[in-house]
């Protein structure tokens, strides 16, 4: 039987056709191979992908909006969407309860106009929710006031909240002596 050298580790193999390398080293060959193969195809294709999604991204910004308050509503976890919670979202428009997305966006852009350059979806009246009616297309400007009188918001229903406490603690006996 022929032997050779492995033409990567000099070990000594025993020869079958074509063979190069010995069983460890061609299984690190292939591998890589198959890498640098993946890592060319994806960059070959890259532009092509990034070019569908902004042509998709462009046609669907409207649907995109919606759904994208339905998982801060419904699906968010993080605090930057915390004032989201538990929001009312309008039933035809919600995927969960048998809507859609699609229906909404037909009404934004037959009833507010297409998504201006710049614009998200604003809320009025963040009691009321993510209703017809109560959603506007807004710039940064108007959403960063609307920021403002959604905390000041929250601030009074704090408040409002408190006082029913105190209320509440008043009908005990003892709080009447510590009345402020």
């Amino acid at each position: 039987m022929r032997t050779i050298e492995c033409v990567d580790c000099s070990a000594e193999v025993k020869k079958t056709r074509t063979q190069k390398r010995c069983i460890p080293c061609q299984a690190v060959f292939d591998l890589s191979r198959r890498i640098v193969q993946r890592k060319t195809y994806h960059v070959e294709h890259l532009e092509k992908r990034c070019a569908q999604s902004k042509s998709s991204n462009a046609a669907h910004r409207e649907r995109r909006s919606l759904g994208s308050h339905h998982y801060f509503i419904f699906k968010s976890k993080g605090p930057k969407h915390r004032t989201y919670r538990n929001m009312p979202f309008f039933d035809e428009w919600n995927p969960d309860k048998g809507g859609s997305f699609e229906a909404g966006a037909n009404w934004l852009i037959e009833h507010l106009g297409k998504i201006p350059k710049g614009g998200s979806l604003g809320i009025i009246h963040h009691d009321l929710g993510v209703i017809p009616g109560n959603i506007c297309w807004s710039d940064p400007r108007k959403q960063a006031s609307n920021r403002m009188f959604r905390v000041l918001g929250e601030q009074r229903a704090t408040i409002a909240e408190l006082k029913r406490y105190v209320v509440e603690l008043e009908k005990t006996a003892w709080l009447p002596l510590f009345a402020f």
